[in-house]
């Protein structure tokens, strides 16, 4: 069994009134904040099995070499990707959901 997610992504300032995303009259919405995590892998800052999670970890790009830090004790999905060695796909989507007017 497999599944398709997908996500609508605002790239720009949303004016109400928008049904769809809750937006009252003269209010809105800030663009939505996007990480790609497409071929991601983690990686501790401690070299020894099982790691120190307490030191730290981080995200790279093996294709592009960028890093996202992770900081001490990481979410367990992330520790679980590493200790696996899976490589990480999908998108973290941070989105306003606060009232402006």
């Amino acid at each position: 069994m497999s599944r398709k997610l997908g996500y609508k992504v605002d790239e720009e300032k949303v004016f109400g009134p928008d049904e769809e995303r809750g937006i009252a009259a003269g209010d809105w919405r800030d663009p939505d904040a996007v990480l790609l995590l497409d071929g991601l892998r983690v990686y501790t800052r401690d070299e020894t099995l099982p790691p120190d999670w307490s030191q730290g970890a981080y995200l790279m790009d093996n294709a592009t070499g960028k890093t996202f830090d992770l900081g001490p004790n990481p979410l367990a999905v992330f520790r679980q990707a590493h200790d696996e060695g899976r490589v990480l796909y999908g998108v973290i989507i941070a989105r306003d959901e606060q009232r402006h007017n």
